[in-house]
């Protein structure tokens, strides 16, 4: 899964991660202004951009390697929150698993 890490100016303690839609990919995030517009509201977070694909979901995947890729790093990087956005499939993915409510991954 290839990633893109946008820090704040100074190191946040909240990871705000970005999923793409069906048939983009997370350049579309910082082409369309995305990350600026993190950044112009100076939102103390840093922002991961995380490429996930459709034939992850429909492979049952995404959610092990969003894990091990993201939120098991993020973790032992020092980040006390994980939070996951994205747009259509993107949002689709970052919903919670049924039954597990919160995640403290």
């Amino acid at each position: 899964m290839r990633t893109e890490l946008y820090t704040a100016p100074q190191r946040s303690q909240t990871l705000l991660v970005l999923l793409p839609p069906a048939l983009s990919c997370i350049d579309d995030f910082y082409n369309h202004g995305f990350v600026g517009a993190v950044r112009q509201r100076h939102l103390s977070v840093d922002l991961l951009l995380a490429d996930t694909t459709d034939q992850q979901v429909i492979d049952s995947t995404v959610v092990s390697e969003l894990h091990s890729t993201v939120v098991q790093p993020a973790r032992a990087e020092g980040y006390r929150s994980v939070w996951l956005a994205g747009i259509s499939l993107g949002a689709f993915c970052a919903l919670p698993v049924p039954g597990h409510g919160r995640c403290d991954c």
